[in-house]
């Protein structure tokens, strides 16, 4: 009984080490199309192309609220 269970732990643990060695899923989103309101397009990317697109968006946003302000006030205002 013993053997048995040491048998069966020993196959879990190479079981549980081992990962298959798998492309990253997509993930998909849905963006409006600028001449439509009902039209949309599907873009697929994986998770971390999506991190990436994500994080260049936020650094172009914030350079171009930083280039626009005039006297230390948001705006220009």
């Amino acid at each position: 009984m013993l053997a048995l269970i040491l048998a069966l732990g020993a196959t879990a643990g190479l079981q549980a080490g081992t990962t298959p060695a798998t492309p990253e899923k997509l993930v998909c989103r849905w963006y409006p199309e600028p001449s439509s309101r009902v039209k949309k397009t599907k873009v697929c990317k994986t998770r971390a192309d999506w991190e990436y697109y994500d994080k260049e968006a936020r650094e172009g946003a914030r350079e171009l609220l930083d280039t626009t302000r005039v006297r230390g006030r948001p705006g220009g205002m």
